[in-house]
């Protein structure tokens, strides 16, 4: 199994450590919630389907992803959703294709796997609900595809759709005082590394991707369906200690994709509202690591979650 360092830190955590596998961000997806977010990092890597966590605190992974057995198999959906940028002049959109077990080389720069991440089993149980949070398994977010250990294959008739099914856990309190803990119960995802080739694609560091230097100012995907706690697109950079950036986030901390052709452009991209603001930061496309497909935790209740990521482009400008 291919392994992977990474990192998150929480800005509200109740207690510190240090991050041993992934990097990704959370943050409290309930509108009027600001007090749990966390950081994304810039550092270590996902590999061919490994998994990361995200989350305002975060730890890692260090499982791989598998193919979602639940998943859709048909073709991507087509049509803009009204919340998406407009594509700039002169600008086009290039297919990040995966190979079979979910890695990318691309022409463009563009080196990494695709991955599956959660607070309960990031790959290599138990993770971070368990270990820093103390909670039950039963209380932790699971995933039921991709299958960690296995190679993150592409479905659908484009080759090129990942797909991701599982539960995200109800927050709970920890700590003293007791507290909403986003830190440790933050969800479940996917992402793609951009800069970490390693070995297969995942045993290297996290790495940055200079993407203005590349001419690169935003992504475009198809989406077939919106997960009920929404789902928030991530784009972690700069350092460890950097909270990742999040494409419009909404006061529930959710991107406004929709089902369908979804353009997103860095100009759209900022740290959410539970960021602290003295830790905030402008984005940084020339540092940045990754994409990621974050479903959000909630204190009402645990969610199902199912969907799929067709066709992931990149959107250069030229």
């Amino acid at each position: 199994m291919r392994q992977y360092l990474g990192g998150l830190f929480s800005l509200i955590a109740v207690v510190a450590w240090a991050a041993i596998d992934v990097g990704c961000d959370n943050g409290s997806s309930e509108s009027g919630t600001s007090a749990a977010g966390s950081a994304p990092i810039a550092g270590s890597a996902p590999i061919a389907g490994t998994a990361a966590v995200a989350v305002p605190t975060g730890t890692a992974g260090t499982g791989t992803g598998g193919t979602a057995a639940t998943a859709a198999t048909g073709g991507a959906p087509s049509g803009n959703t009204a919340n998406s940028d407009a594509l700039p002049v002169n600008a086009h959109e290039a297919l990040l294709a995966p190979n079979g077990t979910g890695f990318v080389n691309d022409p463009s720069g563009v080196i990494g796997a695709w991955y599956a991440y959660g607070d309960g089993n990031d790959g290599a149980n138990p993770g971070v609900c368990q270990t820093m949070g103390m909670h039950m398994t039963a209380e932790c977010s699971t995933i039921a595809a991709p299958i960690p250990g296995m190679p993150f294959a592409p479905m659908g008739t484009s080759l090129a759709q990942m797909c991701t099914s599982g539960t995200v856990a109800k927050v709970i309190d920890f700590g003293m005082p007791a507290a909403a803990d986003y830190s440790n119960i933050f969800g479940a995802g996917i992402g793609l590394d951009l800069n970490n080739p390693g070995l297969d694609g995942g045993t290297g560091v996290k790495m940055p991707l200079n993407a203005s230097e590349k001419k690169i100012i935003g992504i475009a995907f198809d989406l077939d369906a919106v997960p009920a706690p929404g789902l928030r697109v991530e784009f972690p950079f700069g350092s460890s200690s950097t909270a990742a950036g999040v494409w419009k986030p909404s006061s529930s901390y959710a991107s406004p994709v929709g089902v369908g052709h979804n353009v997103l452009l860095f100009s759209s991209v900022k740290q959410p509202g539970y960021v602290k603001t003295a830790d905030m930061v402008p984005f940084d496309p020339t540092t940045l690591t990754s994409i990621q497909f974050h479903v959000p935790t909630v204190t009402t209740a645990s969610a199902p979650y199912h969907f799929c990521i067709d066709k992931l482009s990149l959107i250069i400008q030229m």
